[in-house]
């Protein structure tokens, strides 16, 4: 005696829109957990390569060698890191600005600080992409279930009008499975 469901078995017995609700919550799914994936490799791949940043431009900092600290940011192994784009766009900006330290100003400073907080923003936009798609998923596939549900309800009544009175069980369980 088998007490399993037979996923091939309630396919074939689902009707047209039953199917159609099934492929839709499929595709919707596959889409959500392809953005998914796709920002857990980012976030790795940054995290790895911030790791291997970080020290080399830390020494770089210590060391006043804003070149070499540049230089490091837009290294193709660190294109990837966060923390390298942000410092590294910033520091490029306002790397006239630093070489001539005798004339600094306020003006010069908050420059320095929009520079480091638009290189912020636009990483941030970088990361945020897609995720959209995950919001609209995730909001909409409760309500593509509910209308395959009220569906399946749909046609159990249909059965149950079409049988009459005496159709029992028989005539409502393809809707109910539906």
């Amino acid at each position: 005696m088998q007490h399993g469901i037979d996923i091939l078995k309630l396919w074939d017995a689902a009707g047209g829109f039953a199917r159609g609700v099934l492929a839709v919550m499929a595709i919707m799914s596959l889409w959500s957990l392809s953005v998914a994936i796709s920002k857990l490799i980012m976030i790795r791949k940054s995290q790895v390569a911030t790791r291997k940043f970080a020290p080399e431009f830390s020494r770089a900092i210590k060391e006043e060698n804003l070149e070499k600290a540049i230089a490091l940011s837009e290294r193709k192994e660190f294109l990837i890191s966060h923390v390298a784009k942000v410092l590294g766009g910033a520091l490029a900006e306002v790397k006239p600005l630093i070489q001539d330290r005798a004339t600094i100003t306020s003006a010069d400073i908050n420059s320095a600080e929009r520079a480091v907080e638009r290189e912020m923003l636009i990483t941030l936009a970088e990361f945020k992409r897609g995720m959209g798609v995950m919001a609209t998923v995730g909001a909409t596939a409760p309500f593509v279930g509910l209308l395959g549900t009220t569906m399946g309800i749909v046609t159990a009544f249909t059965g149950m009008a079409a049988a009459g009175a005496s159709g029992g069980l028989a005539g409502i369980s393809a809707g109910i499975a539906e």
